[in-house]
């Protein structure tokens, strides 16, 4: 689907979650190479997903997977952080470009403060790590607002959209492209 957006000249990316035996396959970085290779797809879209439990379960096997697929050119992203039981210590040695903040966090951000600091210092902590945050679980304009003045540019939920087809994501994209931009006051 990648290479036909591609051909289509949409530059999207596509995710795919990595499971914990994965991140411990030796030969994961040459077959993912390979696949893009065959598809004609560039490595820089394709964004793979590992949660922090995975990437704990063998932290020193999964490190030298993440480094040999960041290498290649794959965007890696951290999903559902804040729900692992990762170290900040080893969160500065993987190679991610991303983190994906839970919903937990998200959904509870413009209701309780707690949430909001979290978010926010999460924000600030993966600007000076050299990554940058996605939310999850955005579900209304309240919080996509709040989000914007924590400089967190990009979300993703049903506020946007529910999950579609592949075939109806160009005209989800223009839907969205075509809203108002929200305020921020």
């Amino acid at each position: 689907q990648c290479a036909a957006w591609q051909r289509d000249g949409m530059g999207l990316t596509v995710a795919v979650n990595l499971s914990m035996c994965s991140l411990l396959d030796a030969a994961l970085p040459a077959d993912v190479g390979m696949q893009l290779a065959r598809a004609k797809v560039s490595p820089r879209r394709l964004a793979l997903e590992i949660t922090e439990s995975a990437a704990m379960s063998d932290p020193r096997t999964s490190l030298d997977t993440l480094r040999a697929l960041s290498a290649s050119g794959v965007h890696l992203s951290i999903d559902d952080y804040g729900t692992g039981h990762s170290s900040l210590a080893y969160l500065q040695e993987m190679p991610v470009e991303e983190l994906k903040l839970d919903k937990s966090f998200i959904g509870k951000l413009v209701r309780h403060d707690a949430s909001a600091a979290i978010v926010g210092s999460t924000i600030r902590l993966a600007r000076k790590l050299g990554m940058y945050v996605v939310a999850e679980g955005v579900e209304d304009a309240g919080t996509a607002a709040a989000l914007r003045r924590m400089n967190c540019f990009a979300a993703q939920g049903y506020w946007f959209s529910p999950p579609v087809d592949a075939g109806a994501l160009p005209d989800v994209i223009a839907e969205i492209e075509r809203r108002p931009a929200l305020q921020l006051s």
